[in-house]
């Protein structure tokens, strides 16, 4: 069946003009998972950092862990499973190793909490920060970090001035994937309005150098929007 004449566009508007409005709200979305991701990562090592301060008055070392399991107890059972104990020394060490928060800023617009925990448990931090300006200067995936990684790109550096190869773009999908960023915005895959399959790829009506679309599929139906997590917020 034909679309009626008042459905459709102009020839003289129906190409450019659809093409640069999903520009933009491609754009917008990508924008978003990067706000979210950083807004994340800055919480995580907030929340570290205070904790590190709080168990530092402590007299014993006991004293420490009976502090994360209280703690943990109470954040995860209001907050969700990214307050368990096992998380919340993630961000203590987190905030242990990267304690400059000028540092941390700036690299939180262009990596996950994915990216950082793979970062952690270096050695040094010579080599922790060259291996997070290396994956946000690329645009690395989570994979592609670690790839690097057991490839000792840092070591191999001090030696001579390598080039390291660039990521295959796959840093956005990612996190749509990623359980810290779903499980941080309340959502779990299967939610409704949440489709993680949207990628470069799969979107229709997508075209070279767009950029990834959102994975949160805001859909028409009112009946699925209602049950939407973000049906509140809209």
């Amino acid at each position: 069946m034909s679309s009626s004449p008042q459905n459709s566009l102009p020839d003289s508007c129906a190409g450019n003009l659809l093409q640069d409005l999903k520009s933009l709200i491609d754009q917008g979305r990508k924008q978003a998972v990067s706000a979210v991701n950083s807004a994340v990562t800055i919480t995580y090592w907030h929340v570290g950092k205070r904790i590190n301060e709080e168990v530092l008055h402590g007299e014993r070392a006991e004293y420490g862990k009976q502090v994360v399991v209280s703690l943990a107890g109470e954040l995860a059972a209001f907050y969700g499973k990214s307050f368990e104990a096992k998380n919340l020394r993630r961000m203590m060490q987190f905030a242990e190793v990267f304690p400059d928060l000028e540092i941390v800023v700036p690299l939180a617009r262009q990596l996950s909490w994915s990216h950082f925990l793979a970062l952690i448990p270096l050695k040094s931090d010579e080599a922790r920060i060259f291996y997070a300006r290396s994956a946000s200067e690329s645009g690395w995936s989570k994979r592609e970090l670690r790839h690097q990684m057991e490839r000792k790109a840092f070591e191999r550096s001090e030696i001579a001035d390598t080039k390291l190869s660039l990521a295959e773009a796959d840093h956005l999908n990612g996190s749509f994937k990623d359980p810290y960023f779903l499980d941080f915005l309340g959502l779990k895959e299967g939610d409704s309005g949440y489709d993680p399959h949207i990628n470069p790829g799969s979107h229709a009506g997508s075209h070279p150098g767009s950029p990834a679309p959102f994975g949160l599929n805001l859909r028409n139906d009112p009946a699925t929007a209602q049950r939407s997590p973000w049906a509140e917020r809209q």
